[in-house]
């Protein structure tokens, strides 16, 4: 895929943001585009690579910030979200480079809600059907700009999925049990004990047992049974994590 597709596509992911999102969610989607562009352009150039490196990285930080943000996601959810999926991953028999790309899916996985307006995202209560069908959107938006971006083409598939649950009455294909990538099933365990234990501006945080057993709970349903007791075996070095 060369510069002319990339552009094209993330032009295409521009045009289905809602126009209500603040102005300055727009331009950081608008600093990302101008980086990858400038990153395609001066691909054959060594210097000019390095150069931009830092650049693209602050780009992407920043748009990873505004959806936190947005989302009134707690301080730190990613850096925890990363070391979860490593050691769930490791203890899985993963590569180093498989763990490598499911640190990256935890920092990502939710980028599309940089599309979904701010009055869904903050509401306090339950959303209703119509609101629902909208946040479901993050998925797919997530997935475009993935592929718009050259680091995280390898990744777009999981974030797409990141949704799915084990009994396929997820999001956005209804996809089940091992048609789940396996990444996608170790982020959803991590990503729901990460929620259920951080404090929200709607309820506050979760006991982390009473956590736990919400999982076990929900495995075979929403969750991989085999994952869930895998993360139970690892509690001793996950409670190293702090939350």
């Amino acid at each position: 895929m060369g510069y002319n597709s990339h552009s094209l596509s993330f032009g295409l992911v521009l045009s289905q943001v809602d126009p209500q999102l603040p102005s300055v969610v727009l331009a950081v989607l608008l600093l990302i585009f101008l980086a990858i562009t400038a990153i395609l352009l001066c691909s054959k150039t060594r210097f000019y690579r390095s150069l931009l490196k830092d650049y693209k990285e602050g780009c992407y930080e920043a748009l990873m910030k505004t959806v936190e943000a947005r989302n009134h996601v707690t301080e730190g959810h990613a850096n925890r979200m990363q070391e979860m999926v490593s050691i769930l991953a490791a203890a899985s028999g993963c590569t180093d480079k498989e763990i490598h790309d499911l640190r990256l899916l935890a920092q990502f996985h939710d980028i599309g809600k940089i599309g979904i307006p701010d009055h869904i995202l903050s509401k306090p209560g339950p959303l209703n059907e119509e609101e629902y069908c909208i946040m479901q959107r993050h998925c797919a938006i997530g997935y475009r700009i993935a592929l718009s971006a050259p680091d995280l083409t390898h990744i777009a598939d999981w974030i797409l999925k990141h949704h799915e649950r084990w009994n396929g009455k997820g999001y956005p294909l209804g996809l089940k049990e091992s048609e789940i990538p396996l990444a996608c099933r170790i982020l959803a365990v991590a990503d729901a004990y990460d929620a259920m234990t951080s404090d929200r501006p709607y309820r506050k945080a979760m006991d982390p047992e009473k956590a736990v057993n919400e999982l076990i709970i929900n495995a075979g349903t929403q969750f991989d049974p085999d994952l869930v007791i895998l993360f139970i075996s690892c509690r001793e070095k996950l409670n190293n994590i702090v939350f």
